[in-house]
């Protein structure tokens, strides 16, 4: 009975590295939707309503940041989706900086502009994911436009990634609950 018992914890425990369930994280960003006009961000020139652009919201400026409050050590997932506005150049050219320091920089593919058509309904959004370890109890996020005046920036978040520590906790608060199930219901049975 305890070598079934101690094989179920361990295939639970591999599930559960294989396939973690990991608690809703919060996002740190605030107003990461751009849903509260300019709250919360600096360096924004526009926040327009688009159907096209994620979460039908986005920001415009050339070189946008917020001051996050993270924890030195704990690693952090970032997304965000941006867009060159075609208007000032085909493509964008962005540095991604974390206090001051950049974490990467890259091009969106080049695009002709038509003035027949809504500049905002030409922007072709891109969503882009890092990664980085905080080093301080504040990280600035910024988002610096290299070559244009303007870009877009929509759906920014950032959360914290669960320790490995959280899916053995999880396997070891799994087994313990098991195992008093089994015990339960194997005194029941007599």
């Amino acid at each position: 009975m305890k070598s079934r018992i101690a094989g179920i914890g361990s295939l639970c425990c591999v599930l559960l590295a294989a396939f973690p369930v990991i608690a809703h994280a919060q996002n740190i960003v605030q107003n990461g939707n751009f849903k509260s006009l300019f709250a919360d961000w600096s360096g924004l020139g526009a926040i327009i309503n688009n159907p096209n652009a994620p979460n039908g919201v986005f920001g415009s400026g050339g070189d946008i940041y917020q001051d996050l409050f993270t924890s030195p050590g704990q690693q952090y997932s970032l997304t965000f989706s941006v867009a060159a506005d075609l208007y000032f150049g085909p493509s964008l050219n962005l540095e991604l900086s974390l206090n001051n320091q950049e974490l990467t920089s890259f091009s969106t593919p080049p695009y002709t502009y038509n003035n027949q058509i809504n500049r905002s309904d030409q922007m072709r959004w891109e969503q882009h994911s890092y990664s980085f370890t905080a080093s301080s109890n504040i990280t600035r996020l910024e988002f610096i436009d290299l070559n244009t005046y303007d870009f877009g920036l929509a759906a920014v978040s950032v959360v914290p990634v669960p320790e490995p520590k959280f899916i053995s906790m999880a396997c070891v608060i799994l087994g313990l609950g098991f195992m008093r199930r089994m015990r339960s219901s194997t005194i029941s049975t007599r």
